[in-house]
């Protein structure tokens, strides 16, 4: 694994109990990030229901935070906020109790801290989401704005 969970989180600003990445296996910053997240039945929203499948806003979330890596890795980004702006997203099939989401993202765009990106999440091969993401780093688009006259 190149970043497990901790690691991750010194790119980003998300943390527990909304944090959905258990490690990152491969990266390549501005380029593109594959993460994992396994479900264990101990998950507050299975409530102990092992047939309970998960939230799909939180495996959109895992995918988020995922795609977040695609350039948040790149060094003058590292840990700044970030806000979603749209989303786009299909669920295909359930995810449940123990099954580990495999997640690829893509950054297509990355513009004075405007990026678009494309995801998906498959569960032993098989694709169970998509979404496409528009984020913006605050910070960086504040830059860009046109300066106000008095």
């Amino acid at each position: 694994m190149i970043m497990d969970s901790v690691t991750v989180q010194q790119y980003q600003q998300n943390r527990y109990p909304a944090f959905f990445v258990d490690g990152i296996t491969e990266l390549s910053a501005g380029k593109f990030a594959k993460g994992i997240k396994t479900f264990s039945c101990n998950e507050c929203f299975f409530q102990n229901k092992t047939d309970a499948v998960v939230p799909f806003v939180i495996i959109g979330e895992a995918m988020e935070q995922t795609y977040l890596m695609t350039f948040l890795t790149l060094p003058e980004y590292k840990g700044l906020k970030t806000s979603t702006v749209s989303v786009s997203a299909e669920l295909f099939r359930d995810v449940k109790c123990g099954d580990t989401l495999e997640i690829n993202a893509k950054l297509l765009i990355n513009s004075r801290g405007l990026t678009r990106g494309t995801v998906t999440a498959s569960v032993c091969g098989k694709i169970v989401a998509k979404a496409d993401f528009t984020v913006v780093i605050p910070s960086v688009t504040e830059k860009f704005k046109p300066k106000q006259e008095n």
